[in-house]
């Protein structure tokens, strides 16, 4: 008997489960590192042993697994290419007030899962909007595809979830990380039904015709500072784009690993300590354990193999987003502020607010002003 096309559950990891957690972690061997290396180098050690020994002896799981399931949470079958299925994971916030409002689908990218919102959405659904937080396949809580997808064939799934099977005729979405590229290709091949893309960062690569206007100076010097950036940090592309597998052989059967590879970024992309203050071991420590607790890093690294060898985030010559477009782009994240230029051979770019702080997950570690910024641009769009 095949499942149910949408079925609740809540999260239940067993006891046992944690026995393994603490046994591994105390049984853990650590590597040598440069003295004095502090972030430079990756994870400083000190500041992961703090963290892996407040994991074992004060970190309250249960108490995170409870505050998950305050939430009503969903496994959707979708179907894939090929006549096969797959299971994803949403999580449901009703409309508090008025539904009369297309629905939000939030949708995040990696090292991330809908944990990423969960700061945001009873406000979100206070503005009278169902929200929907949706982990793409592979990540969070939704399963493993049998393959690699790429963020163009995660759209059509999208798209398929919210109006086949959520019932919805048109929705908004709101995209950070992959999840920005996924929400960029839903405005670019379901305008139909989506009235209006957010974005934290942008998604899609402009294709260059011969109408289009040579690049601007401001242009330039953007894409200078995208590959200095990316020179600095973009290691983790390049094994996951590569030997994912490889990679993962580590990250399911350390936890040590999964901690690092996880809080180096979390802490990173969010303007380091400094400005991450938010990120407390309590908070980090939650999509952490998720991650460890479900395998699902592996998968979830799938999507860069995906981008590099199917297809990723490069438009044709002539294609763009013609969706209402808004951008909240937050300094302190990975990525620089790109020109206007740019963002409008891509999109169709009717609001944009840049703000000092917030990194790359500003939902998580500014939910006030993410919060602000989204409800801003929704009210300014008719229909949307």
């Amino acid at each position: 008997m095949s499942m149910p096309a949408v079925q609740a559950f809540d999260v239940v990891i067993p006891d046992s489960a944690w026995s393994d957690l603490r046994d591994r972690v105390e049984g853990a061997r650590w590597p040598v590192e440069p003295d004095d290396a502090g972030w430079q180098y990756g994870i400083p050690l000190d500041y992961l042993k703090a963290l892996t020994s407040y994991w074992v002896n004060d970190f309250d799981w249960p108490a995170a697994q409870a505050a998950i399931n305050e939430k009503q949470h969903l496994h959707i079958s979708l179907p894939l290419e090929g006549g096969e299925h797959i299971v994803v994971h949403v999580e449901k916030t009703a409309a508090i007030g008025s539904d009369d409002k297309p629905p939000i689908l939030l949708t995040a990218g990696w090292p991330s899962c809908f944990l990423e919102y969960r700061h945001v959405t009873e406000a979100l659904a206070r503005s009278g909007r169902t929200v929907y937080v949706a982990d793409l396949p592979g990540f969070g809580l939704s399963a493993a595809p049998p393959r690699p997808l790429d963020p163009r064939q995660m759209a059509r799934m999208w798209r398929n979830m919210m109006v086949d099977v959520l019932g919805h005729s048109a929705f908004v979405v709101q995209g950070g990380d992959w999840g920005s590229v996924v929400a960029s290709w839903l405005g670019v091949d379901h305008a139909d039904v989506v009235k209006a893309v957010s974005l934290t960062m942008l998604g899609l690569k402009p294709a260059f015709g011969p109408d289009d206007p040579p690049l601007c100076d401001e242009e330039k010097a953007w894409l200078k500072e995208m590959q200095k950036r990316l020179s600095k940090d973009s290691g983790y592309r390049e094994v996951q784009a590569t030997k994912p597998t490889t990679l993962a052989v580590g990250l399911v059967d350390s936890p040590v690993a999964v901690a690092a590879w996880l809080a180096e970024k979390y802490i990173g992309w969010s303007g380091g300590l400094d400005n991450a203050t938010r990120l407390t071991f309590d908070e980090i420590l939650v999509p952490i354990s998720l991650y460890w607790y479900t395998g699902n890093i592996a998968s979830a690294n799938w999507i860069y193999w995906a981008d590099r060898n199917i297809g990723g985030i490069g438009l044709e010559p002539g294609q763009k987003c013609s969706v209402p477009t808004g951008f909240g782009f937050f300094d302190q994240g990975f990525f620089p502020f790109p020109p206007d230029a740019w963002v409008n051979r891509a999109y169709n770019m009717v609001d944009r607010e840049n703000h000092d702080l917030g990194g790359h997950f500003p939902a998580w570690t500014q939910p006030e002003l993410f919060t602000q910024n989204l409800l801003g641009f929704l009210g300014k769009e008719a229909g949307a």
